[in-house]
């Protein structure tokens, strides 16, 4: 690809980045913006401790815990408050704006990469905007009104799983490896979902390496891209080299304070409940699917959804079972943001797409409701209400 033509496909997204400012001033108008917060009260005390250890005392459980957040994000904070005298509070509400800004013209990419014009893939954007309060359908991801390195990494994982529709096998690994520098949980849904729809794609013969070289290629992606806080996890002895994670008295508290995490203790109806969102959006992706409005793509986003399967019951097992810290950590409830985009997604495309083909008003009147509603709604609950 020529320079001129690469210069000239990076103009056609200076329309898709002011539309995405746009919408984050729209959010940020709409949800507000919070700080020290949630799990931000964690996340300052990682970045004090890498700006100076001496803030903690040697007892103090941060000072065991803050050198096993792996993620860049921490100490690159702490190194712009240190060195650049720059306050937390700016670089918070900046990389907040910049990791939203992000995560529309990601939507806006992955929609195109699903076939969808450009008017329809603004759409998409502008239905999952005023979706954003979407309750537990989201897992908290996409609709946290704070910083959080969970809403940097989400960005970089919605462009790894449009590259891959596009028909990339190595480079969306190696882009999940870097977003596993930034928050590995989030970063592993991800490679989970396009591992699982790499293997069925691979055994319907949609690429022409077998499948232990395309496994053995996405691993060197994923380490090469990973490799700094590879490095840096083995250099303080594993995940969870002093055992706190793993001990009973962490899974007891966890059990008692943070119940949306096991899947046992959600409520299946109600305000909070996980059922009628996990079945509806089900629904919806079948009746999507069944009406071809994606055809060239149905095999895809069947084998994508398949990997989303794949990542809710390894979450579910892995939680309820086996009690692994790990999977504990990965939050099978967060599992549910990358679903419910490309849900979002289908929806704004199967929307535009008869728009465009029936010019029948009572077709038009109904898929305008169906839009407006849902977007004004807790995530596709409203089919329920």
């Amino acid at each position: 690809m020529s320079l001129e033509l690469k210069l000239s496909n990076l103009m056609q997204y200076i329309p898709v980045v002011c539309f995405s400012i746009i919408c984050v001033a729209v959010s940020i108008a709409i949800e507000g913006y919070r700080y020290g917060v949630s799990d931000q009260i964690i996340y300052l005390q990682a970045i004090w401790y890498w700006v100076d250890p001496s803030n903690f005392h040697s007892n103090d459980i941060f000072y065991s815990i803050a050198p096993k957040y792996y993620s860049v994000s921490f100490p690159f904070i702490a190194s712009l408050v240190r060195f650049l005298e720059i306050p937390i509070t700016w670089i918070f509400f900046i990389g907040y704006i910049l990791a939203k800004i992000m995560l529309y013209i990601m939507i806006y990419h992955l929609a195109k990469s699903l076939g969808i014009s450009g008017s329809g893939a603004y759409f998409a954007v502008a239905l999952l905007l005023i979706n954003h309060p979407i309750g537990t359908m989201a897992g908290n991801i996409y609709k946290n009104n704070y910083f959080a390195p969970q809403i940097v990494a989400l960005p970089i994982i919605l462009l790894a799983i449009s590259l891959f529709i596009r028909g990339r096998t190595v480079l969306p690994f190696f882009i999940l490896g870097l977003a596993i520098n930034i928050h590995s949980f989030t970063s592993v849904h991800g490679i989970i979902v396009i591992f699982v729809a790499l293997l069925w794609q691979r055994k319907h013969k949609l690429f022409e390496d077998s499948t232990y070289i395309l496994g053995f290629k996405a691993a060197c992606a994923i380490i090469l891209g990973s490799l700094p806080v590879t490095l840096w996890m083995f250099t303080q002895g594993g995940f969870d080299s002093g055992g706190f994670y793993s001990s009973q008295e962490w899974l007891e508290y966890v059990r008692l304070h943070n119940s949306y995490i096991f899947p046992s203790l959600w409520p299946f109806w109600g305000s909070s409940g996980q059922g009628a969102p996990i079945i509806l959006i089900s629904l919806i992706g079948v009746f999507i699917l069944i009406t071809k409005v994606f055809a060239d793509k149905t095999n895809l986003l069947l084998s994508i959804f398949l990997g989303f399967t794949i990542l809710i019951l390894i979450g579910m097992v892995g939680t309820e079972v086996f009690e692994s810290p790990m999977i504990i950590n990965m939050q099978v409830r967060r599992a549910m943001t990358l679903p419910w985009i490309i849900t979002g997604i289908m929806i704004a495309g199967y929307i535009f797409t008869r728009w465009e083909i029936d010019r029948n008003l009572l077709i038009r009147a109904s898929l305008l409701l169906f839009g407006v509603t849902f977007g004004l709604s807790e995530g596709p609950k409203f089919l329920l209400l």
